[in-house]
């Protein structure tokens, strides 16, 4: 990409979008959620046992905003990989032949989403970063969202970063970046292990360099169907191989913000039903494949008081493909019970 590129998108810098309310949020949207990322605590799907959980009721997943990829739109609209045409959005950088990849999210949680939440969004470019990768010259976006609710109160604030990639690899040089992958059948969904409740961390008992306990997680085809639905991402890279062989890639692969959602899970099984997510940021270096089991690993960085006295702990976090290969980085505070 050129200069020219770069300029434009530095210019960007500033730019907001209009406000974008949505209908009230339902309990369905909240549950679809839910299964989709495989994190079925009862706070998210279970009306009567929710009643007696931490927040008194129903609560979304950390990840949910409420919002889709992409809005309502006719498959004559469609581009040749799956995606919406470029309409007019404000915030969009254009550069012909060029494709949008999510590279990572950063949110922060004021107050958890519940359903009969009327929610409001308004999002502004932040921060235009020009980097050299194995394709060409990439162009990094961050967007930061603001959430808000029917009460006016912020309930997320989210920056979300995006690179604009050239034109994708050629069929020929797919896999040969990969190395050897340890695909299995990714037709057939497999559930995570679910969580244990019996020992919920207390702030006094953690310590610095305590790690979690490690979590596999099959990336199926059925999983990110269900996740590409709830989120309208039609992108025929996480659907079709031959068309994921265009873009030099060896198989289909997994939504990188599903990835992001699966590291955060990490997280939220470890702190237990007592626990509340105050942030969690979370970096995409490499996609996870259909058919491929992703470790996702964790430890405590840091534990301390708030001036308030809020306990709070900080986790480091990552998760690895086949061969260790480094998929997801990021990072989560977590407000813990004390004794």
């Amino acid at each position: 990409m050129t200069s020219e590129a770069a300029q434009a998108a530095r210019e960007l810098i500033g730019r907001t979008s209009e406000p974008e309310s949505r209908p009230p949020i339902t309990f369905d949207e909240i549950a679809r959620y839910a299964y989709a990322v495989d994190d079925a605590r009862p706070s998210y799907v279970d009306e009567e046992r929710a009643k007696g959980g931490p927040y008194g009721g129903i609560v979304a997943p950390p990840l949910f905003t409420g919002f889709t990829s992409f809005p309502p739109t006719a498959i004559a609209d469609l581009r040749p990989d799956g995606l919406p045409r470029t309409r007019d959005d404000p915030l969009q950088l254009r550069i012909p032949g060029a494709q949008s990849r999510y590279t990572g999210t950063d949110v922060t949680f004021v107050e958890p989403i519940r359903p009969g939440d009327v929610l409001t969004r308004q999002s502004k470019v932040v921060e235009v970063e020009e980097k050299q990768g194995r394709s060409g010259a990439m162009i990094f976006t961050t967007k930061e969202m603001t959430i808000t609710n029917q009460h006016g109160r912020t309930v997320m604030i989210d920056r979300t970063t995006t690179a604009t990639v050239p034109q994708p690899s050629s069929p020929d040089g797919a896999g040969r970046a990969w190395g050897e992958l340890e695909l299995g059948n990714g037709a057939q969904a497999r559930p995570a292990e679910p969580p244990q409740w019996s020992d919920e961390p207390v702030w006094e008992d953690v310590h610095e360099g305590m790690g979690l306990e490690p979590l596999p997680r099959f990336i199926s085809t059925v999983q990110v169907f269900f996740y590409g639905l709830v989120k309208t991402n039609s992108h025929l890279v996480h659907y079709d191989r031959a068309y994921a062989q265009v873009e030099g890639l060896p198989e289909r692969i997994a939504q990188g913000d599903l990835s992001g959602d699966m590291l955060c899970q990490t997280a939220t099984r470890w702190m237990g039903r007592r626990g509340i997510l105050r942030s969690f940021r979370g970096e995409v270096r490499a996609p996870a494949f259909i058919g491929e089991t992703i470790m996702h690993y964790g430890h405590v960085s840091r534990k301390w008081r708030d001036d308030d006295g809020t306990a709070l702990v900080e986790l480091e976090l990552w998760s690895e493909g086949s061969g260790g290969r480094p998929c997801v980085r990021g990072s989560a505070i977590v407000q813990l019970p004390t004794r």
